[in-house]
This record gives structure tokens, sequence and C-alpha cells, in this order.
């Protein structure tokens, strides 16, 4: 019943999944009420855009926060026994040190499409369920750059995987308040993933036009995953979600990456994604060593002597 009901807001159909939820939730009053609260937030989100009261992206990013609420009361529904009958485990009950990932997404309301991060979410999710015992999931999402940081710091992840928007010079954030794009240099963002590099074993930067940053990184974090150019919703989707489904299988972050690649089936020559390693990428050789390229000096003429 859990995958069903996430199955059915990862498709969009959200109010067959409120529907199924309030059912479900009928014992508990709290989390009834959520869901109410919930299903309240769907329908003016809705009659707003149908009477043209608000524009599509407010639209979109509505909805994408009553998603994410509803799968925050899912947990609190499968932990109380309300979806099987019986209490998911909690963590403390599984042995041995776990791969902890963080999932952070931002997307603005001026972007100009809305990305389906809470679909790639939800395949990386559905994927480390059935490996509990060794991985645990996290996220953040409308990622403004206070979040980002406080995250990071408190999660102190294994695996740091960010999806989103961004450009050769860097990454969209939100700003706090609107929710519209903020873009922070990745030169800004680097010196906070160094100061993790004694617990974060792979960057992943599933964001258009981060080789440069995954291969900077790449230096002081084990394996650093980038793109060139640009990536539809698709591929990105597809990607991540061959390369975490190898991963949780083996713990290889070269193997994962050729899955992650050989689903995109793409030809050598048409590679978006690429895996950096000490600053080094045997197939690329055409990014930068760094941020700021030293620039050739110009030989002055010799002075004549006397």
């Amino acid at each position: 019943m859990l995958n069903t009901i996430k199955g059915l807001i990862g498709e969009g159909k959200t109010q067959e999944a409120i529907s199924q939820m309030s059912r479900l939730a009928s014992g508990n009053s709290d989390i009834k009420n959520g869901v109410m609260q919930l299903s309240g937030q769907y329908a003016q989100a809705n009659f707003a855009y149908a009477m043209g009261l608000t524009d599509a992206s407010s639209h979109m990013s509505t909805l994408t926060k009553v998603n994410y609420g509803l799968l925050s009361l899912l947990d609190q529904m499968q932990s109380e026994g309300l979806l099987s009958g019986g209490a998911m485990p909690s963590d403390s009950e599984h042995e041995g040190p776990k791969t902890k990932l963080l999932f952070l997404a931002a997307n603005p309301v001026d972007a100009p499409s809305h990305l389906q991060l809470e679909k790639e979410y939800l395949e990386i999710r559905k994927i480390f369920k059935n490996h509990r015992d060794r991985f645990s999931i996290t996220e953040e999402f409308d990622v403004t750059l206070d979040t980002f940081f406080e995250a990071i710091y408190r999660e102190k992840p294994n695996i740091i995987h960010m999806s989103g928007f961004s450009e050769e010079a860097g990454v969209y954030l939100l700003q706090k308040h609107e929710h519209t794009s903020y873009m922070i240099p990745y030169e800004f963002l680097a010196p906070a993933f160094k100061m993790l590099k004694d617990s974060v074993e792979c960057v992943f930067f599933n964001t258009g036009t981060s080789n440069l940053f995954s291969k900077v990184i790449s230096r002081v974090i084990p394996y650093a995953v980038g793109i060139r150019g640009m990536v539809s919703d698709e591929e990105a989707i597809s990607f991540s979600s061959g390369f975490y489904a190898a991963l949780a299988l083996d713990k290889n972050y070269e193997k994962a990456f050729q899955m992650g690649r050989d689903l995109l089936g793409l030809s050598p020559e048409s590679q978006k994604y690429f895996l950096y390693q000490n600053g080094l990428c045997a197939e690329d050789t055409t990014t930068p060593d760094d941020f700021y390229p030293q620039q050739k000096q110009e030989k002055q003429p010799a002075k004549k002597g006397k």
C-alpha cells in the first residue's frame, strides 16, 4: 500500500492518493487532520489556477509542497502501522553502518520550466527502501543558501545529491521568502564540500553544466559526478535511477556510474555525464582544471642595458 500511494503521488494522481490516505488514517485524528489540511491546500491551489488567480509556476510549486507533505504523513502512517498493520522497524534495529544520502533540490518559481524533482526523489527512495539496512536517505526541498549549509552540516552525509538548475558559473538556489532563483557561484560552495571531505564519498550534481564544479571537488572528495551541457527530466531521472540501483546492490561508484550511463543508451560521443576522481576523467579532456584558469602572461620586451 505504501508503494501504491507513493506511485500515485509520483504520477500526479494527488487526489486519489489523498482519498486513500484519508481512509487509512481514519483511526488517527492527528494524521487524518493533516491529510485534510493538505487536501484543502490542493483544492484551493487548483481553484486559484482554474480562475486565473495564479500562474503555472506558482501552481506547480504549491502542488509540489502538497506532495512533499503527503510523503511526510505517509512516513508517519507507516511507522504507526496504519498501512500494513505493523510498525516499520526503526533505524536503530538495523545493525552496521549505513551509507547516508542527502537529497537537495531547488525548483525556483521563476525558472524557465518546472522540473520533476519529486519524481526523481521518489525513484531513489523506492530503490533504497529495499536496502534499508545499508542505506538511508534524507531530503531538503526548496533549498536556500541557509538551508543548504544547515542540511550538509546537520546530516554529515556520505553522498550529496543536488538536483535543480545551474549554469556554467554556479547553481540556482531559492530566495528565502519569494522562492525565486538565486545563483550561487560554484567557488562559493566549494569550501563547504571540502570541509566534509572526511565523511563525504561522492558528490552528485544532477544539474546542467556542473562538470567543472565536479572536477574541482573531486580533488578532495573521492568521487564526483557532473554533467556537461544540459539534460532533460527524463535523462536525469533515468541516470540517477540506474546509478543508485546499481550502488544499492554493490557499493562501487564506478560500476554504478556505468549503469547510469547504460540506461541512457547514448553513444560514447554523446555522453553528458562524467565521473571524476582526483580531478581527472579519462573521457573529459576539455574541462578547465579550476574555476579561474591561469592567464598566459605576455612576454615583456627585454630592457636594454647601458
